[in-house]
């Protein structure tokens, strides 16, 4: 069961609300300089690379090339070097079991004064079919209640489509799934 460790102690995620994170978040927002949790990121880069590799992972890539060591260690320190993008590490029983990841995009039309989001998400291989996914997605949908989150499901992932669907994204422009934050309201008052 996953769970949100406070230092209160462990909370249902669904019992979190709205919160803002802070340098005590376990959800490991690695450091880029003035940033928090650099070792964190050194430990996972090897792990993430390997989940990379993976055959079921790339199916369904923008890029579905297995990567280099070298060519993913340069996208890792450019996803780290961008201060406003937010990886995340998912841990399920203290082990790291997959990324969150939010790339940063220009205000959208829908929502103007909102933050945007491009969300990646990377389950573990062997930690699939558990309920990490949706969990992730619902934290996400919590942690940034303001934005418009954005998901690009490429043609045959059907279980990916089905996840976001199940999420409340919905269909938009150009054939992305969208999570305004109405929909956020309507999600976290359930």
């Amino acid at each position: 069961m996953a769970y949100v460790q406070t230092v209160l102690g462990r909370i249902d995620p669904s019992d979190l609300g709205v919160t803002l994170p802070h340098e005590h978040t376990q959800c490991a927002l690695w450091h880029v300089e003035n940033r928090w949790d650099y070792w964190q990121l050194t430990r996972d880069e090897a792990v993430i690379l390997d989940w990379q590799r993976d055959p079921t992972t790339r199916r369904f890539a923008r890029n579905p090339a297995v990567p280099s060591a070298e060519e993913h260690h340069r996208w890792f320190a450019a996803r780290l070097a961008d201060p406003d993008c937010l990886p995340t590490v998912i841990t399920l029983d203290g082990a790291p079991a997959g990324v969150l990841r939010l790339d940063p995009l220009e205000p959208l039309p829908r929502a103007p004064q909102a933050p945007a989001f491009e969300v990646s998400i990377l389950v573990a291989p062997q930690r699939r079919g558990l309920g990490i996914a949706p969990e992730a997605l619902g934290f996400l949908r919590r942690w940034q209640a303001a934005a418009v989150i954005v998901a690009e499901v490429l043609p045959g992932n059907e279980a990916s489509a089905a996840l976001f669907r199940a999420a409340g994204y919905r269909p938009g422009d150009a054939g992305l799934l969208y999570s305004d934050p109405a929909q956020s309201a309507i999600a976290l008052s359930r």
